[in-house]
């Protein structure tokens, strides 16, 4: 999926992230998510706007596999058009369907955008964050 790697190394895309790998890194990394997917281990959106992929969302499970650690990304020209909000919906539904746990996110602080988004599906701040200035999110069963 050359136009994921093209999105993932964009500056406007990686603006919450102090150095965006290289491309050729990207799509090793993104390469290697799906074989996780197709194996079994998670879950993996396209949405479409026109035809056109305008963002994805994954989920990935991790070991215990009661719990998968979410992504979402949409395309800068597509902004504010509830594209985000969608995925978030799909892989919110995805977690009931697979008898999810929770679902885990990791978000730049700066981004307020994806924090008031992911607050308003139920998720709700954990602790530790991995580091300074990101933020780590949870959504529990209830939700």
């Amino acid at each position: 999926m050359p136009w994921l790697a093209e999105l993932q190394a964009g500056e406007e895309f990686n603006r919450w992230i102090s150095t965006p790998p290289p491309v050729a890194e990207l799509r090793t990394e993104i390469e290697g998510k799906l074989v996780d997917i197709a194996a079994g281990r998670g879950h993996y959106i396209v949405a479409r706007w026109a035809g056109m992929p305008a963002g994805y969302g994954a989920a990935y499970l991790t070991p215990c596999r009661r719990r998968a650690h979410i992504e979402v990304g949409v395309r800068p020209d597509h902004f504010h058009k509830g594209i985000g909000t969608a995925i978030v919906d799909v892989l919110i539904q995805y977690k009931r369907a697979a008898f999810l746990e929770r679902l885990l996110a990791v978000v730049d602080a700066r981004n307020k955008a994806c924090l008031t988004l992911l607050r308003s599906r139920g998720f709700f701040e954990a602790q530790p964050a991995p580091r300074p200035g990101l933020v780590s999110l949870v959504q529990d069963p209830g939700n």
